[in-house]
């Protein structure tokens, strides 16, 4: 009967053993097991002592020592029932000796299962690859080389959001991650062969991934040929080290004789990237994610246009020649901005205030414009900043646009600064690295602004990155924002920015290419007239995977163009709120000088020239410069562009271009 009640107890144990070390993988309660069977092991083990001290002589102190030791023991299965000095005392003793058995067995089981638990993976890993090769061509199968916060969320995300046929049934999708070793494990690289053939450490993120299958062992991606030779398959190369990242994709390059499948690797768009950018053979097989640009990206399309410059600029309203009352479309003030810290999404930060704050002024030219960059390396970050924007390779750009402050954020200099800069100041972006950090400078520029009696509640915005925003941060900005008018707002969390529809371009891609394709409709005419191609998007694309350097920079650029313009289009619209109707006073067909119907020139005009103002800016810093040569066909290469001058300098034909994207984008 005893026996019976001591096996059920250690099937039980067994069981919540098997819990804790199966589908959980929790380290922390098989640790927790692990100490309460060494606490029960030491106090039998004193038991036993105290009642053998006479025969043995052992003093106190002896006698804890020993405890820990044969405690500890018996996880190796060595046990002090095999010493004879304590066999005796041990078998006399019924209930002592059943209770050290059962106490005995829990150990040998928490070894057990400890070992099935942190060793054996690669077994485990080889059985699951060997079942499952039919998967890997019936299912989409998801890859990830890397457990982190970007990964997670991203195929949260496909899992949430499942692909489905042309007949809309879902298909069946498998997520596989694989738990890279720590860098510094392997100075010399991982080989792509290699990749998961050691035993690796639990990471916090894969005791999130219950429902998904995680490799942590094997012998390497090679075994995984049957998934990465499926065309429908993506693997993700996402770890937080773009180094490591792009070392694993030059390796993985080396075979791609083996891969068919679509990869994303995690990198800056600088550097190596944009060279791999111009592999025609890379195009359609790999994908460079920048999640500096992607929170930038944000910026540009946010539902609520929060973050648009246009809503923080003075914009006169009156009645137009048609007797509407809207928004005249040109600003009448400024806009002076700043960019808190110059890292990678500050400088992504700084092209997109210097494209999306090109507006026109009444007079149509472009209103005054001046950024403020705070870096306390600035100097290394941007060198020759007024000559050429360093990083940004953008020497087209007007001198006094841009004004550079090596200092701080917690210094008496930023202070000083931002006091005497913030009550003309529009729009402000902080991204120095660190969302604690980045946070406290935000709530300390609204006190500045307070403080200096610049008005809150219009044309002020402080955009704050927070990478992962918890509770206790969420909360301090809304108490602040509570305090400062809602003056300040969140861009870039990870949540919003890793989902596969943003990560595949596929959301960006549909929106350029209606944008390109309503565009191509309404200018059919026009550019017929004139003798122009009039390419289909798919033509442009082959242009972009051509073995001509000089087509592909070209198509790229044009393409990138049409993205800008998407985004665009809600500027332009708040511009001439309400914009219904307005469309259809511009002309597909450029009439001898006539652009548009006379009843809407003059407000459509000043759309026409914001347009120009955009591309310009765009193309300066995209590292443009003027030329007046416009039959250069390699002005691409050299980074010049004939139209790069006032509106009022081009051509009826240049002009009507804009025209026509202003059609385009208030349709």
């Amino acid at each position: 009967m005893v026996w019976t009640i001591i096996l059920c107890v250690l099937i039980a144990y067994a069981i919540v053993l098997y819990r804790i070390t199966g589908k959980n993988r929790d380290a922390d309660k098989l640790m927790w097991a692990f100490g309460s069977i060494a606490l029960a092991g030491f106090i039998i083990h004193m038991v036993i002592f105290c009642n053998t001290a006479d025969n043995i002589g052992a003093d106190i102190i002896s006698m804890v020592l020993f405890s820990i030791q044969y405690s500890l023991e018996m996880f190796i299965a060595n046990t002090i029932i095999f010493k004879p000095e304590l066999e005796a005392t041990v078998s006399s003793c019924p209930c002592l000796y059943h209770i050290f058995t059962a106490i005995y067995g829990a150990a040998l089981l928490t070894s057990g299962f400890a070992i099935f638990h942190f060793l054996p993976r690669r077994i485990h890993n080889w059985l699951w690859l060997t079942t499952h090769k039919e998967d890997a061509k019936n299912k989409i199968s998801h890859i990830f080389v890397g457990i982190n916060s970007h990964a997670l969320y991203l195929a949260e995300d496909i899992v949430a959001n499942p692909i489905k046929d042309k007949a809309g049934k879902i298909l069946e999708t498998e997520i596989i991650f694989i738990d890279l070793p720590d860098y510094q494990d392997n100075p010399q690289g991982i080989s792509v062969w290699d990749i998961i053939a050691r035993f690796f450490k639990v990471s916090k993120e894969t005791e999130l991934l219950d429902n998904y299958v995680v490799l942590k062992s094997g012998k390497g991606l090679s075994n995984l040929k049957f998934w990465l030779q499926n065309e429908k398959n993506k693997l993700y190369i996402l770890s937080d080290s773009e180094e490591r990242n792009l070392s694993l994709l030059e390796q993985i390059w080396e075979n791609k004789d083996c891969f068919k499948c679509t990869i994303y690797c995690h990198a800056k768009k600088e550097g190596l990237v944009n060279r791999y950018d111009n592999i025609t053979d890379i195009q359609d097989q790999i994908k460079f994610i920048d999640s500096s640009f992607l929170a930038v990206q944000y910026l540009k399309k946010h539902e609520s246009d929060d973050f648009l410059p246009v809503k923080y600029v003075d914009i006169p309203e009156g009645v137009d020649s048609t007797g509407t009352k809207r928004k005249l479309a040109y600003v009448s003030s400024s806009f002076k901005c700043a960019v808190i810290g110059f890292g990678e999404t500050g400088k992504e930060a700084v092209k997109f205030l210097y494209e999306f704050g090109a507006l026109p002024s009444e007079d149509n030219k472009k209103v005054p414009f001046q950024c403020h960059i705070f870096d306390a390396n600035i100097d290394k970050e941007i060198g020759e900043f007024g000559i050429d924007l360093g990083v940004l390779r953008a020497p087209g750009v007007e001198h006094d646009e841009f004004v550079l402050h090596s200092c701080d954020t917690r210094s008496n200099a930023f202070r000083e600064t931002m006091s005497k800069l913030i009550p003309s100041m529009n729009y402000i972006i902080v991204c120095l690295g660190n969302d604690d950090l980045n946070i406290e400078t935000a709530i300390n520029l609204a006190e500045f602004a307070e403080i200096n009696e610049r008005d809150t509640t219009k044309n002020f915005c402080i955009a704050v990155k927070q990478t992962q925003i918890s509770k206790l941060n969420r909360e301090t900005i809304d108490k602040a924002n509570e305090a400062f008018n809602k003056c300040i707002h969140t861009f870039g969390m990870d949540e919003t920015i890793w989902k596969r529809s943003i990560i595949s371009d596929e959301e960006r891609e549909a929106d350029a290419r209606r944008f390109f394709e309503s565009y191509t409709e309404l200018s059919k005419t026009f550019l017929s007239s004139l003798g122009y191609p009039i390419p289909t998007w798919e033509e442009r694309e082959s242009l972009i995977r051509s073995l001509s350097y000089e087509e592909r920079t070209k198509a790229r650029r044009q393409k990138a163009q049409d993205y800008s313009n998407t985004y665009h289009k809600t500027t332009k619209r708040i511009l001439c709120q309400p914009h219904k109707g307005l469309s259809d006073l511009i002309y597909a067909k450029c009439e001898g000088e006539v652009h548009c119907d006379v009843k809407g020139k003059e407000i459509l005009e000043h759309l026409a020239v914001g347009e120009h103002l955009r591309w310009e800016a765009s193309h300066l810093m995209l590292g443009y410069k003027p030329t007046p040569n416009k039959n250069d066909r390699t002005r691409d290469l050299k980074k010049l562009h004939n139209s790069i001058r006032s509106y009022y300098d081009l051509s009826d034909v240049t002009q009507h271009f804009d025209w026509l994207v202003v059609k385009n984008s208030l349709s």
